[in-house]
């Protein structure tokens, strides 16, 4: 987490620096939602990857289906 955090340390100094205490909240509270607003599109993005690829790469999705090996399962120890 090393240059997310970095990152906010340089701007919460930043921001302590050119403004006053009422303009910092509202500076922090912009940069807060615009994080999560990239957030929420990551996460939309994220989730979609795997049935775009499935949807759009049928051919490479069915190659790495077959690529992966399949699971022996050990017989059920109790009857």
């Amino acid at each position: 987490m090393g240059i997310g955090r970095q990152s906010a340390k340089d701007l919460i100094t930043a921001v302590k620096a050119a403004t006053t205490r009422e303009q910092m909240r509202v500076q922090i509270g912009d940069a807060v939602n615009v994080l999560q607003e990239w957030l929420a599109k990551r996460d939309a993005q994220d989730a979609a990857a795997p049935a775009d690829f499935a949807a759009t790469k049928q051919a490479q999705f069915k190659a790495h289906l077959d690529s992966l090996p399949d699971i022996v399962l050990a017989p059920d120890p109790v009857p």
